[in-house]
């Protein structure tokens, strides 16, 4: 991205992940006490022939989500999904700035349990949970 759109002051662009998040990136992250907030706008590759955003492209981003969410958790191990579901409601649209809501709402020694809203402004796109477990490591 050349210059940033104004939309996106206050985060921060994602430069982990490897080239599943950079090819259909880019995603950006704002750290909060509570937690993170991440967001991406959408681009003509994300969206499907009928012009909305892909289904798809929303659950990659509501598991990358609730990976930032519970990050500090994985203690250098890594994490793998075990588990995401999501319930769709609107549709979003070429164009639009598209945010996480996430937290964690449960975690054990193994595995973090979080969920999660993708909005535009106050509209909710999809509600989400996701089960993530933690990697020892090697």
């Amino acid at each position: 991205m050349t210059e940033k759109d104004k939309r996106l002051s206050g985060y921060t662009e994602w430069q982990g992940g490897g080239a599943f998040e950079e090819h259909n990136g880019p995603f950006f992250y704002k750290e909060k006490p509570e937690g993170c907030d991440c967001a991406f706008i959408v681009k003509e590759k994300h969206t499907s022939e009928g012009g909305a955003v892909h289904g798809g492209m929303l659950s990659i981003f509501a598991n990358f989500a609730s990976f930032m969410a519970a990050r500090s958790s994985f203690s250098g191990g890594g994490a793998t999904t075990i588990s995401l579901n999501t319930d769709f409601a609107e549709a979003g649209n070429l164009g639009d700035l598209i945010e996480s809501r996430c937290e964690i709402m449960h975690e054990t020694k193994g595995m973090v349990f979080t969920r999660g809203a993708l909005v535009v402004g106050e509209k909710v796109l999809l509600s989400f949970s996701c089960v993530i477990k933690k990697l020892r490591k090697r």
